[in-house]
C-alpha cells in the first residue's frame, strides 16, 4: 500500500493542483507527464466495434454464412460476439422474434452502451441482462451507460493505460456537441424527433499521430470560455430529463461513480459557483501503473438510496442559482477555486496568453464552423418567421453551408487517399 501512496498529492504538483482533494492520484495522471514532458504515451486504441454496430442496423437481413466451424463459443471468459450473430440473427423458423430480439440486446450491450477491452467476446453480466427482454424497460440503460464510461475515462487518465473503452459513441457526440472547434463533417443539419442527435454527425478517419495529438492539446490550452457552446440544445435539459438534477451516484452493476450536476452549472443555463464537496468514495487506488490495480468503491446502496429519493432529498434546486445571461458566466472566485484545485492547461509550452479568443485568422474552417454554429437556431426557427425576406435568406445561408460542406467534404476525402491504408 505504501507504494501507492507515492501517486497522492501531497504538495502542488508541477502543472497540476496545489490542492489535492479533486483530483488525489494527480501524480499518476498522463496529464502529469504531459506536463513534464519525460514521457508520452502516444494515442489511445479505442475500443468501439464499429463493424458489429452497423450490423445492429440490419439485423432482420438473412444471414448467408456461419461462424468458422473450427472457432470456439466460448472463450476467454466470454461467448463470440460471431456465435452471437450466426444464431440469434435471421428470419429462420428456429429464430423467433425473441430470440432475435434477445442476440439484439446482446450484441447492444456488449458492442455499444458497455464494451470492454475483450476484443470480440460480450462477457456474461450482458448475457444475464438480455435473458429478460420483457423487464429491459425497467432499467435507467443511460445513467448506467453514464457511470459506466466515467469509470473508462478514470482507467484512461492513467499513463500507463494505452486503450479507451465505454460508450464512445455518447463520448464523441458530447465532445462535437459543446466543443464546436473540434466537430467533424455535418451529414445534416436538421434530423427527426425519433433518430438520435448523433446521425448529424459524419465522421471521417483523421490523422492519428502524436503531432496531431499535440496540436489537440494545445488548442484545447487556447479555448476560451466564448468558444464552448455551453446549452447546444437551446434549453435546460433537465426540463425533458428531469433526472439530470440528480445529486448522488450514479451505477453499473458494481461501478459506482458520483453524479453532481452543480459541477456543471453553466450546462444548465446558470452561474457556475463554486461546487459543494465531492462525495469522497469509501476505497479508492488509481496508481500511474498498474492500471489493473485502479479501483474505486462507492456504496452501492447509497446510489440506490439516491436515486429512490428523487426529487425529494436528492436534487440540485436550480433556482437557487443566478441565471446566467452570457453563456459560460462563471462566479468571481470559482476560476481562482478551479485553478487551485485542477490542471488548467496540458502543455506546459502552449502559448496562451496572446490568444484572442477565436481561432487563428487563416483557419478557415474554424471560422466557417463558428458561423454555422450561430446561424443554427435561425435555420430551425426560419418557419416561424414573419419575413419571406427573412426566411429566404436563411435559405440561401444553408444553401451556402452545403456548398461549403460538399468542398469540404472532398477535401476530406482526397486527404483520406493521400494517407494510403493509415487508420
Amino acid at each position: 500500500m505504501q507504494y501507492y501512496h507515492s501517486w497522492v498529492v501531497k504538495d502542488s504538483a508541477p502543472g497540476g493542483p496545489a490542492n489535492g482533494t479533486i483530483i488525489p492520484y494527480f501524480n499518476g495522471h498522463v496529464a502529469r507527464l504531459l506536463w513534464l514532458g519525460t514521457e508520452d504515451r502516444g494515442v489511445l486504441k479505442c475500443h468501439s466495434r464499429e463493424n458489429m454496430c452497423r450490423n445492429l442496423a440490419s439485423w432482420l437481413g438473412d444471414l448467408t454464412g456461419g461462424p468458422d466451424g473450427g472457432e470456439s463459443h466460448w472463450a476467454g471468459g466470454g461467448v463470440s460476439i460471431t456465435s452471437i450473430d450466426y444464431f440469434c440473427r435471421g428470419r429462420r423458423p428456429t429464430r423467433c422474434d425473441e430470440t432475435q430480439l434477445t442476440g439484439w440486446l446482446f450484441l447492444l450491450l456488449g458492442c455499444k452502451l458497455f464494451v470492454d477491452k475483450s476484443g470480440n467476446k460480450i462477457r456474461p453480466r450482458d448475457i444475464v441482462e438480455a435473458l429478460e427482454p420483457d423487464s429491459i424497460h425497467e432499467f435507467s440503460w443511460g445513467s448506467a451507460a453514464l457511470a459506466y464510461l466515467y469509470r473508462q475515462l478514470g482507467m484512461a487518465s492513467r499513463y500507463s493505460c494505452l486503450g479507451i473503452a465505454g460508450c464512445l459513441t455518447l463520448f464523441q457526440c458530447w465532445i462535437y456537441e459543446y466543443f464546436p472547434c473540434f466537430k467533424p463533417h455535418r451529414e445534416r443539419h436538421v434530423i427527426g424527433p425519433a433518430y438520435p442527435r448523433s446521425m448529424l454527425w459524419n465522421v471521417r478517419c483523421e490523422d492519428k499521430s502524436t503531432t496531431r495529438l499535440q496540436s489537440i492539446g494545445r488548442r484545447l490550452d487556447m479555448l476560451q470560455a466564448s468558444e464552448v457552446d455551453w446549452m447546444p440544445y437551446r434549453t435546460d435539459p433537465s426540463k425533458d430529463v428531469p433526472r439530470t438534477l440528480m445529486v448522488g451516484c450514479i451505477r453499473y452493476r458494481d461501478i459506482v461513480e458520483p453524479y453532481m450536476p452543480d459541477l456543471s452549472l453553466r450546462q444548465l443555463g446558470r452561474v457556475q459557483v463554486v461546487p459543494m464537496d465531492i462525495l469522497a468514495p469509501d476505497f479508492a487506488m488509481r496508481p500511474g501503473t498498474p492500471v489493473n490495480k485502479y479501483s474505486v468503491k462507492h456504496s452501492s446502496a447509497f446510489a440506490d438510496w439516491a436515486w429512490r429519493n428523487f426529487p425529494y432529498s436528492t436534487v440540485l434546486h436550480l433556482q437557487n442559482y443566478d441565471v446566467a445571461m452570457d453563456p459560460g458566466k462563471s462566479a468571481p472566485d470559482y476560476l481562482l477555486w478551479y485553478t487551485h484545485h485542477s490542471h488548467p492547461r496540458l502543455l506546459r509550452d502552449s502559448q496562451t496568453s496572446s490568444h484572442h479568443g477565436g481561432p487563428d485568422r487563416t483557419d478557415t474552417e474554424q471560422w466557417v464552423g463558428l458561423f454555422v454554429h450561430a446561424y443554427e437556431p435561425l435555420l430551425r426557427d426560419r418557419e416561424m418567421m414573419p419575413s419571406a425576406a427573412s426566411r429566404q435568406a436563411c435559405d440561401e445561408v444553408e444553401r451556402l453551408i452545403s456548398m461549403w460542406n460538399i468542398t469540404l467534404g472532398r477535401q476530406q476525402e482526397s486527404q483520406h487517399d493521400s494517407d494510403g491504408s493509415e487508420t
